[in-house]
Formats: structure tokens, C-alpha cells, sequence
């Protein structure tokens, strides 16, 4: 999102930098593609029919697979999911849990989880009560107002990111982008001096922590700009394209 496909401006895939990521892989790149969304998005969303690759790491770390075997996960302990739950409905705000194999609303629907589809185009899920499910990653649809309120009440085990106007990443602090990255390369037997990412969000912080070379979209926070080695031009320019050329990775 907003990486390799633009929310931004032109509200599709950027083509141009596909077809690089994928000659990158036919000449024996290994292409890992780190995502927020869990894997089932990914394949609804069809970024796996559209990119090769190696492995993915799904859920903001939570999930990670290599040559379409899951490796390793991380679960949501029960007594934390517990209290995540009851902050939400005790504000009736909408959270959305993320299982292995779907996703279900744990709070009733709110107006912010149809602002959130319109521009993340994702796919509606249905409303199911929490009962000691294994979740691996959440998504909480609230606006700005309630981030005091979410800051002070929630558990301080968790991260949150507002990753848009009326959505918050929910992360435990076991797991991040860049702890799962340390376990892929480790799983790939690969150097963190070999390592590239591409990244435009918070998230991707400790991602760029943890690979020799940390490529910021021009669309990208400033807190990701700050720690990239280099910052290319934004998504709907075509930027991960724009990296790769001028870096010379395609000859």
C-alpha cells in the first residue's frame, strides 16, 4: 500500500515497478514482500498473482513464509486480546481480529470501517464474537479524537499505528516488521549487508533497522525518510522503479 500500489493519486498497481521487481527475480533475487495486511488480503488484494516472489511477511510481522511454507507466527496472548476488546466496545469502537485463515469484526461496524474500505479496498468482513480465537493481528477503526483516550487505556504490551485518518494498526511489542525480518534472512541464510527495502510508513521503521539499505518512498513519513539511506520518488512516479534503474540492479 502505497508502495507498490497507489492510494494516493492513480488508485492502482504501479506496473511499471512490478515488471522491475520481477526481472529482479527472474536474474535470482530473492523478493520478499512485507506487508500490514494479513495473507488472505494480500491474495484478495492480488498482489501474489502480480509479484514473484520468495516469501512473504504478512500482519506486520506476525506470519512469515518462505517457498510457500510457514515458518514462524506469532499469537496474540488471550488476557491482552481480552482487554484490547473490551476498551473497544467499552467506546464502541470498531476492531477488526485477524485470524490464520479470515477475519471477523469483534465490535459492531462503525461509519470509519466504510471510510477505511474506500480507500484501502478491502473486502467487508462480518461481525462474530470473541471467544479465545488465535489472532494474530488487528486493525482498529477509530478518527483521531480517541488516540488520548487509546494511548492511555489500552495495554502497554501493544503498539499502535495510525496508519490513516480512521485506522490504527494493533501490535503486540513481541512482534514488528523488523524482528520478522531478522527471521527471514536467518531462514535464507542472507547478510543483513545484502538486504533492500522499500518502505513509505511507520511500520517500516524497524524494517529499515534491520537491512543494510532502507529506500524511502517519496510519499513516505518523514520518520522513515529520516533513517533511509536514500529516498526515491513517490508511488504514482513510479518510484520503486526509479530506485532500481538508478542503482543500477537491472543491467
Amino acid at each position: 500500500d502505497n508502495t507498490i500500489f497507489d492510494h494516493l493519486k492513480k488508485r492502482k498497481y504501479d506496473e511499471k515497478s512490478i515488471k522491475a521487481l520481477n526481472q529482479l527475480y527472474d536474474k535470482g533475487v530473492k523478493i520478499i514482500i512485507c506487508s500490514a495486511r494479513p495473507i488472505y488480503s494480500l491474495r484478495e488484494f492480488g498482489v501474489l498473482n502480480r509479484i514473484k516472489y520468495s516469501g512473504v511477511i504478512a500482519s506486520n510481522g506476525a506470519v512469515r513464509v518462505y517457498n510457500n511454507e510457514w515458518f514462524d507466527k506469532y499469537v496474540f496472548p488471550k488476557k491482552e486480546l481480552k482487554e484490547i476488546v473490551d476498551v473497544c466496545k467499552k467506546h464502541k469502537l470498531c476492531i477488526e481480529l485477524v485470524t490464520f485463515d479470515g477475519r471477523f469484526y469483534a465490535t459492531q461496524k462503525t461509519k470509519e470501517v466504510d471510510y477505511h474500505h474506500k480507500v484501502f479496498f478491502e473486502i467487508d468482513a462480518k461481525f462474530e464474537q470473541y471467544n479465545s480465537q488465535e489472532v494474530i493481528s488487528m486493525l482498529l477503526f477509530s478518527d483521531r479524537s480517541f488516540d488520548p483516550i487509546l494511548n492511555k487505556e489500552m495495554p502497554k504490551t501493544i503498539h499502535m499505528f495510525r496508519f490513516s485518518e480512521y485506522g490504527l494498526d494493533v501490535l503486540s511489542k513481541s512482534h514488528s516488521k523488523g524482528e520478522a525480518v531478522i527471521s527471514m534472512l536467518n531462514k535464507m541464510g542472507i547478510n543483513k549487508e545484502e538486504a533492500l527495502a522499500f518502505g513509505d510508513d511507520y511500520q517500516d521503521i524497524s524494517m529499515f533497522e534491520q537491512v543494510g539499505t532502507g529506500v524511502a518512498l517519496g510519499n513516505a513519513k518523514d520518520e522513515l525518510k529520516n533513517i533511509a539511506q536514500f529516498v526515491t520518488k513517490p508511488v504514482y512516479h513510479h518510484g520503486v522503479y526509479k530506485f532500481i534503474k538508478k542503482a543500477k540492479l537491472l543491467r
